[in-house]
């Protein structure tokens, strides 16, 4: 191979570890699902404070209408969603999702964003965990 064809291959291997979930993975009663079950409690309880140009940690949530945002933009969903699960957001001062509208918003990522994005990773061999199931030290 010559250096360039090398160069090349090694391009496409590090966009194919490091693309978010396929919108192959798009599937119309997830979305259907986050509009009615997840897209309320970004709405209610997380968008007051992450929107616009002073958005909280430059993390706005209001880009997130749909599921599609949430497959281009996984990684940073990925952290919202560990925060939430976490109890760590919305803050303890601010009001608070009910026990059963976190575990939504989780069980609607665990069925589909999620299962995506993992399928995606082991077809790029990358075998990175996301953050979320990551073990910390």
């Amino acid at each position: 191979m010559t250096q360039l064809s090398l160069r090349y291959a090694g391009t496409l291997a590090v966009a194919a570890i490091l693309s978010p979930p396929s919108l192959s993975a798009f599937d119309p009663l997830l979305d259907q699902k986050f509009t009615q079950t997840v897209r309320p409690v970004i709405t209610k309880y997380c968008i007051g404070c992450h929107s616009g140009n002073a958005a909280a940690a430059q993390f706005d949530l209001k880009a997130y209408d749909s599921m599609a945002p949430v497959l281009r933009d996984y990684p940073r969903w990925e952290l919202m969603l560990a925060r939430l699960s976490a109890n760590e957001m919305p803050p303890k001062q601010a009001p608070q999702p009910s026990s059963e509208n976190r575990r939504r918003v989780i069980e609607w990522d665990s069925g589909g964003p999620r299962r995506g994005n993992q399928e995606e990773r082991g077809r790029s061999g990358s075998g990175v965990e996301p953050a979320a199931q990551q073990r910390r030290v």
